[in-house]
């Protein structure tokens, strides 16, 4: 029997950072000015994580969410993948796949505070496998109900879909523009433990994405690619984002400095493309449990 195609796609990475990585971000007028992308710092109120702040760059269809290092969104948690389901029912497909492999998640009905109503109103189901206690990196699969994606006005696909740029334009009450540079994630990099690498594809494989081992694990879906770099004993990290641009930037290639760990290279072979690269810190936060 064929199992139907519920491969979910990418929505953002989140990753936590340094206080002088942020205040770049906020300070150059590169990003703050709406130059690189739609930009915004929201404040959100939700039941998976009370109230939180995060700072957004944000492409057609995926987004950069970033927060600081001394607040991370869950104790331990440096760097958190974020995929989305396109149609109602697909969750709990993988749910029933994630059962057969017998992978240990968590799930629940994510709701948040909105306008005009005194309690939270559901907002997304939410399919988070367990990576162990002291892992640094998450995965989020995520589903978001009808009828929030309604009431933020959001324009359905043609088959119904619940595609991910009309709900960013919903939510972000601005539309993805011409004149913006950064236009989707292609391309995420991330040093794991090895045992965490193999679960990782485990997950993936059995929702439908391809792995390739080619000195690293390459996990492909239908607009990503995740390449994980096993690293026995070390810290779960982002190392780098690859984006596609509009255009290339420039006649030739611009370095951004982002605070004392971080950069963003524009067309750094002169196409349309970027890399963000998050250096290690030289003073890491302690492991969960340890």
């Amino acid at each position: 029997m064929i199992e139907p195609d519920i491969r979910p796609h990418l929505d953002h990475v989140f990753v936590t950072v340094e206080a002088d990585v942020l205040a770049s971000v906020c300070d150059d007028k590169f990003f703050a000015d709406g130059v690189f992308s739609r930009f915004l710092v929201k404040n959100v109120t939700s039941t998976l994580l009370g109230p939180y702040r995060t700072t957004n760059i944000v492409g057609r269809n995926t987004w950069v969410e970033l927060f600081p290092d001394g607040a991370p969104p869950f104790p331990g948690i440096r760097v958190g993948v974020v995929m989305s389901f396109d149609h109602p029912g697909e969750s709990l497909q993988a749910r029933a796949r994630l059962d057969r492999l017998g992978v240990t998640y968590h799930h629940e009905l994510v709701r948040r505070k909105v306008a005009g109503h005194d309690d939270p109103q559901p907002w997304y189901h939410l399919v988070r496998p367990d990576f162990g206690h002291n892992s640094g990196f998450t995965l989020f699969l995520s589903e978001v109900t009808p009828e929030y994606f309604d009431r933020l006005g959001a324009q359905r696909g043609s088959d119904g879909a619940q595609d991910r740029h009309a709900y960013l334009d919903a939510v972000f009450k601005a539309p993805h523009l011409p004149s913006h540079y950064f236009e989707d994630i292609r391309r995420v990099v991330i040093e794991l433990d090895p045992g965490r690498a193999e679960l990782l594809a485990a997950i993936l494989t059995a929702l439908g994405y391809r792995a390739e081992h080619h000195g690293t694990l390459r996990l492909s879906g239908p607009d990503v690619e995740l390449e994980i770099r096993r690293v026995q004993h070390g810290h779960d990290r982002l190392v780098e984002l690859g984006l596609d641009l509009a255009r290339p930037h420039g006649e030739s290639p611009r370095i951004v400095p982002l605070g004392s760990s971080s950069k963003i290279s524009l067309s750094p072979s002169g196409h349309a493309d970027a890399v963000w690269s998050f250096e290690s810190p030289v003073h890491q936060p302690p492991e969960v449990g340890q």
